[in-house]
């Protein structure tokens, strides 16, 4: 058994929570190698809303990586996890954007 096929099993659920925790591990990543200081005040600021509605949207590209990944293996259950993944941060930027930021 190959090691790619162990960090990849064709699931439906494996494939969800790689969809979500990849996103979340770009955002955490862009925010750490950020040159700008965070503070608790900017968190509640509209430009900060905007820029990390932005922010959340390109994170999920690497999820493109991840879904390619598993169609070429033949793990369509994965990949439709990942695309349901991709769906949920979806939905949350759109509550974000749409609904939050009055």
């Amino acid at each position: 058994m190959k090691v790619i096929d162990r960090l990849l099993p064709d699931s439906f659920f494996v494939g969800l929570i790689q969809g979500v925790i990849v996103p979340c591990l770009v955002v955490l990543l862009l925010l750490s190698f950020g040159t700008v200081e965070w503070t608790t005040n900017m968190f509640a600021s509209k430009a900060f809303v905007n820029l990390f509605v932005k922010m959340i949207s390109l994170s999920v590209l690497p999820n493109l990586g991840l879904f390619y990944l598993y169609i070429n293996r033949n793990y369509y259950r994965g990949g439709k996890g990942v695309i349901v993944g991709t769906l949920i941060i979806a939905f949350f930027v759109f509550i974000v954007k749409f609904i939050l930021s009055v």
